[in-house]
């Protein structure tokens, strides 16, 4: 089975995806190409024509597989010989859900029409998350329904639904269950540096706790990009004495090391796709403290989930897991680790192999 997987967008989320994949399925021929996780917008538009410049146009591939920012009715017709595999495209997130949008851009209605097109090209269209899914196809529905031409929407939409499915990254990170609850606790911050996943309200919320006396450990991790919100620097002064670790690091075992160390993982995001660094974090026994919204109530219970309709919401969640772990009475690691185990994030290769073989019809 010769496999072909290109993702224009390379940042650490999306590769795991490659990661996992080719971990499952090491009798594959895998070739992988990838460009920098840099100016999405332009990868959007041009990927296409940059990947049909890098493949070998003499080799044939039983499967495509693509990150869903890759144009791909351009990618086909400019490498036709792609289109005798079976075509996947990837989802990992979508371009009619983000919240700080104050209206759409020419390009980004775009953008929003290349992923369309790109859903229709495929053969099989996978998505991260029910709510990834249902977000594209409503978006999707309200986007087609405002253009000002005459479409088959209904047809469109069918189509797209018919061929798509849930298929969460298979978890890969190796779970340590050894490590003892720390009291103090440790939280543990593991997502992008950027204003989209709120970190504002994480720190606020840290140096109120800490100004109350509650005592606690702190590792932020997460990927850097040029301009990292200037509340990691203030924190980074305002809580050292806390501060176990604090940056990116690249070795994959001293991240999953750094995450095993933790007794608390949050998110304060407000765009939210899948969830892998929590969940992660979750396989190795850190509790979530997440919001009740965008992806997570289709991974944790309730008692998990703050609810979003008050910003001190998510520091009251916060006091009463860090008092909890000072009166010793935290979950222990394995009972924490169960809550990825049940909702099967180690998805079965055989659904995968499936999925990129068209052995089966795919069901929403």
């Amino acid at each position: 089975m010769k496999a072909l997987f290109l993702e224009p967008f390379a940042c650490l989320s999306h590769m795991a995806l490659v990661d996992a994949l080719q971990a499952l399925f090491t009798d594959w021929d895998w070739t992988v190409h990838t460009l920098p996780d840099r100016q999405w917008k332009w990868r959007s538009r041009l990927s296409g024509l940059q990947f049909s410049q890098m493949i070998d146009p003499n080799v044939a591939y039983d499967i495509l597989l693509v990150g869903s920012l890759t144009p791909l009715t351009e990618l086909l017709v400019l490498s036709p010989q792609l289109r005798t595999g079976h075509v996947v495209s990837y989802f990992h997130e979508n371009q009619f859900h983000y919240p700080f949008r104050t209206e759409i851009t020419d390009s980004e209605k775009q953008i929003m029409y290349t992923s369309i097109t790109t859903a229709l090209a495929a053969d099989s269209v996978l998505f991260n998350s029910d709510f990834n899914r249902k977000t594209f196809l409503d978006g999707a529905t309200t986007f087609l329904n405002q253009l000002p031409v005459t479409l088959d929407k209904a047809r469109i939409l069918e189509e797209i639904t018919r061929k798509s499915a849930v298929f969460p990254i298979p978890l890969m990170v190796t779970p340590n269950h050894d490590e003892p609850r720390g009291n103090p606790p440790t939280v543990l911050w593991n997502h992008r540096w950027e204003h989209d996943k709120r970190p504002e309200v994480f720190f606020e919320a840290l140096f109120s706790l800490a100004d109350a006396g509650l005592d606690f450990k702190l590792i932020v991790l997460g990927e850097q990009f040029d301009r990292a919100p200037e509340i990691f620097n203030e924190a980074r002064e305002k809580l050292a004495s806390k501060i176990t670790h604090f940056g990116f690091v690249e070795s994959r075992i001293e991240y999953e090391a750094l995450v095993a160390k933790s007794d608390i993982v949050v998110s304060t995001t407000a765009q939210e796709f899948y969830g892998l660094s929590i969940l992660e974090a979750v396989a190795c026994g850190a509790i979530p403290i997440v919001p009740d919204d965008l992806s997570y109530p289709e991974l944790f219970p309730p008692e998990y989930r703050y609810p979003i309709t008050s910003p001190l919401s998510f520091a009251k969640a916060l006091r009463a897991r860090i008092q909890q772990a000072v009166n010793n009475n935290l979950p222990t690691r394995q009972e924490i680790s169960g809550l990825v185990s049940v909702k099967q994030i180690k998805t079965n290769p055989n659904q995968w192999r499936e999925a990129f073989t068209g052995s089966t019809n795919l069901k929403p």
